[in-house]
């Protein structure tokens, strides 16, 4: 008799399972952003969309953006991608925002939000600086175009989320010339830079103003060795 007890037992588990309902429960972020979703100092929108199965109810932390919607419901049954968006002001503190929001459904997830102090800037590549803390509200990016004493041209390329953006230059030896339009809000400006034929290397310095939002990016030209 007691061969079969395990026997048994198995098929009762079996017919447990078939006899029950199976839940399927899942939410995540998409995309997925592992590092953090990023805004820039003059953007004041943007949207992420949430995948879940279940109804959920949205926190934050940070009082500098608001998002909606707070809560979805999902009906039994029917998965759905919904698009939350984060709205909010220029950043003209100088620093780095910081921020949380985080989805209560079945499981609980979150997601980071970043708000730089700097405009996005794509050519010159940043330069970063962590500062004493180590945290992004005090982080630092530096932009700065090397060129060689014979160079006549270059190019910036930008966002900017504003309109009205201006690009000035307080040398006369680089000047912007053209701006070619690559993308919604996304431009390259063709730089006409006038060669060094001094023996001294020089400096200029590009602004880009977005939002009332200013950031520098430094062009360094190389002194031509020939020049007596």
């Amino acid at each position: 008799m007691f061969r079969f007890l395990p026997i048994l037992i198995l098929v009762f588990a079996l017919t447990a399972c078939t006899e029950g309902s199976y839940e399927r429960h899942e939410s995540y972020f998409y995309p997925q952003r592992p590092d953090g979703q990023l805004l820039y100092a003059d953007q004041t929108m943007d949207t992420t969309l949430i995948y879940s199965l279940d109804s959920w109810q949205a926190t934050k932390e940070g009082d500098w953006f608001s998002i909606t919607p707070e809560s979805f419901e999902v009906k039994p049954g029917v998965s759905i991608f919904n698009k939350m968006t984060f709205t909010t002001t220029p950043n003209t503190t100088g620093k780095g925002r910081t921020g949380l929001v985080t989805i209560h459904a079945y499981h609980t997830i979150s997601q980071s939000l970043y708000q730089t102090p700097w405009l996005n800037i794509t050519y010159p590549f940043a330069q970063y600086t962590e500062g004493e803390d180590h945290t992004f509200a005090t982080r630092k990016a530096t932009f700065r175009l090397s060129l060689l004493s014979s160079a006549t041209a270059s190019q910036l390329r930008f966002t900017t989320y504003a309109e009205n953006a201006s690009l000035t230059s307080d040398a006369e030896w680089v000047t912007p010339e053209k701006t070619i339009f690559l993308a919604p809000n996304s431009y390259e400006v063709k730089l006409t830079i006038q060669p060094n034929k001094s023996k001294d290397a020089r400096s200029a310095q590009l602004t880009l103003t977005s939002a009332g939002i200013s950031t520098p990016i430094t062009v360094e030209q190389a002194g031509d060795p020939e020049a007596k």
